[in-house]
């Protein structure tokens, strides 16, 4: 097991055991009907579910245009299907969140987790 992995598997077992509530990421997919061709296509939201911690951001990176008041801060393990801008995030099935920034943690070599900021709206 190479350091990365070891790092990967850490980060996951703390985030399982300390993580807070249901935390869920989530993509708009649109599928045609596999029974029906002429049929429309259907739109829907698939949620995959991981372990993380949210809160919010320390008020000395609030800038009012980058980072909001606002603005929702999550870390997660690597979900199945990375997380990008426009891409939503859901805390304790509460109304969902539009993912503004994903970054890989860390933010060199193979990705550990991410840091998610989520905004309302």
């Amino acid at each position: 097991m190479d350091y990365y992995e070891r790092i990967t598997a850490k980060h996951e077992q703390l985030l399982n055991r300390y993580g807070q509530g249901l935390i869920e990421i989530g993509r708009t997919e649109t599928i045609d009907d596999p029974d029906d061709p002429f049929a429309p296509p259907i739109t829907t939201t698939v949620w995959d579910a991981v372990p993380g911690i949210a809160g919010g951001f320390d008020s000395a990176f609030v800038d009012g245009s980058t980072i909001l008041a606002t603005d929702v801060r999550i870390q997660t393990v690597v979900p199945d299907v990375v997380p990008s801008p426009g891409d939503m995030v859901r805390i304790d099935n509460a109304t969902p969140l539009t993912i503004v920034k994903a970054d890989p943690l860390p933010g060199a070599g193979s990705p550990v987790g991410y840091v998610l900021q989520a905004r309302r709206g």
